[in-house]
């Protein structure tokens, strides 16, 4: 666990492609960018042809938005993300209200921030899988645990209970129906080499 490395290094790296992204935009290139789903969204919405001028017209003002939102977003990867979550709404919310004026900043709320924070979760739920699996493997074999002890995505303080010859650890998942399973090793710690 002392080897994670920090959330923030990911989203540096997001964020230079999301400046190179911006100089594609500015050569009237956006459609390149575009996933098939995309396009036909902006095509449904009946924006596509529109969109290169439309999102290179506002190209500064989009970008600086981004830049900020990103700003805001790699200060915060000191946190787990379970305390990040009011900075996302914030944005979402920041998005929506600028959602229909001349003022929304079309490749960065459309594109480049759309899912952004699907990453952040991504990376707190595979550091919980991680934890939890640590926490049980140091149980199981009677060594020291690591010093973690709450789950970032959730903020839940891991359960590690002993049944048996098993250890299980709880509260790794988002404790969503489907996502409640604990990690489960069995317990070494009393077995001779």
């Amino acid at each position: 666990m002392k080897a994670w490395p920090n959330d923030a290094d990911a989203w540096i790296g997001d964020r230079a492609m999301g400046m190179h992204a911006y100089e594609v935009v500015r050569d009237g290139k956006i459609l390149i960018l575009l996933t098939q789903e995309e396009m036909e969204e902006f095509a449904k919405e009946e924006i596509l042809e529109t969109l290169p001028a439309e999102a290179k017209r506002s190209v500064d003002k989009d970008e600086l938005y981004y830049l900020d939102s990103m700003r805001k977003i790699i200060g915060s990867c000191s946190r787990p993300y379970h305390e990040r979550v009011d900075l996302f709404k914030e944005i979402r919310k920041n998005l929506q209200e600028k959602r229909d004026s001349a003022e929304f900043p079309v490749v960065a709320g459309r594109m480049l921030l759309a899912d952004i924070e699907k990453g952040h979760a991504i990376q707190a739920r595979e550091r919980a899988n991680c934890e939890a699996w640590a926490l049980a493997l140091a149980r199981a074999s009677g060594r020291r645990p690591p010093l973690c002890t709450t789950n970032p995505l959730t903020g839940k303080k891991y359960r590690i209970v002993k049944q048996r010859n098993l250890i299980a650890v709880w509260n790794v998942g988002t404790g969503q129906p489907n996502d409640d399973q604990p990690v489960v090793v069995p317990d070494l710690s009393k077995t001779k080499s």
